[in-house]
């Protein structure tokens, strides 16, 4: 899976996706990558999939494929930062893997979670689990769903 124009490597210890287009960034995910592991970025939105295309398109892609390792790390982390629209976050979501699925098959070799930060969080509880326990079984990824800002260790 190549994306050279829409890729910038990373390998700080501490790596923060905020939604450039915001002027609050009230919703970010920060990555805590403390061995220092390569990490790309990718923007999904308008740039591998590009403006015009049918369907929705989640904001961003971290990839690792570390295999420094015996056991390689192989995931894909598919990011939609948004207001308080997760329905519409949850469909940009699928969307996305769907087309990164139909442009590289490798990616039935990672694991893939699917993280929604929003600034306001309307569904209850009940509705995330729910919502969790169907994106896994249908498209075998973690859904994690989050208001303002998230921490993930890689």
């Amino acid at each position: 899976m190549q994306f050279p124009e829409c890729t910038e490597e990373n390998n700080n210890p501490k790596i923060t996706i905020i939604d450039k287009g915001s002027n609050n960034n009230k919703s970010k995910v920060i990555f805590k990558n403390p061995n220092r592991k390569k990490v790309k970025i990718i923007q999904v939105e308008d740039c591998v999939i590009p403006k015009g295309t049918k369907g929705g398109r989640c904001d961003y892609l971290i990839k690792l494929d570390d295999k420094s390792n015996k056991q390689s790390d192989l995931l894909l982390v598919f990011i939609e930062l948004k207001g308080h629209d997760v329905a519409k976050a949850i469909s940009q979501l699928i969307d996305s893997i769907n087309y990164i699925k139909q442009q590289c098959s490798s990616i039935t070799s990672y694991q893939i979670d699917c993280i929604i930060c929003c600034t306001k969080c309307p569904f209850h509880s009940t509705r995330i689990q729910n919502e969790q326990k169907k994106f896994r079984a249908k498209y075998k990824a973690n859904l994690k769903i989050r208001s303002g800002e998230m921490e993930y260790s890689i």
